[in-house]
């Protein structure tokens, strides 16, 4: 670790946390906590382990808190499978059935509206690279890690970035199913996210927008100065709270909230519907019985306040209430109370 008032003169840190060739650093402002997500080795091989510090000198080590499971190394062949299969995406350099396995190369983790998310950065590996390919004289590497490739070789394969989230930093759920996040671009349009996507870091807002930005490299690790234009710095854009929604078809659907305290005076969605879908809000005692109904809520909004039909959120205030979303042919990405 290092500190700098000006980001020219730095000052060096006795302090370490665990670490391997890989890590990540991220600042959650809310907490002022800081996150160091490390590489560290299970039987699977690549894992996160995580250190925080609320100082940037004494760091609490928690060990590895996130890995790949039995069922990821049953998808690392599908994966791959898949991705070879593809024409329009690029193979990567070696492939080989025997050598398949999913590992986590390296996870972003930053704060985001209370909770942890993870943006794990998977690998799936498809072979082992000799250690006399001709592709790593065209590597611009330090005269140590050719050393090591040279003697060793390598592995490569298919990288994409899932999600995960935690409220606690130790216990991280799975979404979307383990589908990517931020999966390789088809060539040929000139993305250099073709087959390496490093580096997911915490996205910028940017009025009702999350961007992310991270690596892209055509190759399966390295970019190099001989090989120009092998890499680059990529954006992905996304609506805000936009990681996951809520999908109801034109046969209609509806979520019940578990029973909470209101304390808000308003209620806000983020929602979508179709040209012919709409979004309806129920408000509940835990009984069931209707306290309140909203209008019916149409079009495409990140933050719409909700509009009463029957009652208001006022006259609930301090009681524990549900909230029931009837949704047709409508998506709802998040909802939150507040006084404004």
């Amino acid at each position: 670790m290092a500190v700098s008032p000006d980001g020219v003169h730095w000052t060096g840190l006795e302090t370490t946390v665990p670490n391997m060739d890989a890590f990540t650093l991220a600042f959650y402002e809310a907490k002022h906590q800081f996150l160091v997500p490390a590489r560290y080795m299970d039987r699977y091989g690549r894992c996160i382990r995580l250190s925080t510090s609320f100082d940037f000198t004494s760091w609490t080590d928690h060990g590895v808190v996130f890995g790949t499971d039995e069922r990821d190394q049953q998808m690392a062949r599908q994966r791959i499978e898949r991705h070879l299969a593809d024409p329009d995406l690029a193979d990567p350099e070696f492939h080989r059935p025997e050598d398949y396995n999913a590992q986590v190369y390296r996870m972003g983790i930053f704060g985001y509206e209370g909770i942890y998310i993870g943006l794990p950065m998977m690998f799936f590996r498809s072979a082992k690279v000799p250690k006399d390919w001709d592709g790593f004289d065209e590597m611009e590497l330090s005269p140590e890690v050719q050393r090591l490739v040279r003697t060793h070789g390598d592995w490569t394969g298919v990288f994409e970035v899932q999600l995960t989230y935690s409220r606690d930093l130790l216990k991280w759920h799975r979404l979307g199913d383990r589908q990517p996040f931020i999966g390789p671009a088809s060539t040929g349009n000139g993305a250099y996210d073709t087959l390496c996507i490093s580096d997911p870091g915490y996205p910028i807002l940017r009025g009702d927008e999350l961007w992310f930005y991270y690596s892209g490299i055509k190759t399966y690790a390295m970019a190099s100065l001989d090989k120009k234009d092998q890499g680059a710095v990529c954006l992905a854009v996304l609506r805000r709270d936009g990681f996951l929604s809520l999908d109801a078809d034109k046969q209609g659907g509806h979520l019940l909230t578990a029973p909470f305290q209101l304390e808000g005076r308003k209620l806000f969605v983020n929602h979508l519907t179709s040209r012919k879908g709409a979004l309806q809000i129920k408000v509940l005692d835990t009984q069931g019985q209707l306290l309140a109904s909203s209008e019916v809520m149409r079009g495409d909004h990140t933050r719409a306040e909700v509009k009463w039909a029957n009652g208001n959120l006022v006259e609930q205030k301090g009681k524990m209430v549900q909230l029931r979303f009837d949704l047709q042919q409508a998506s709802l990405y998040s909802y939150w109370t507040g006084r404004d």
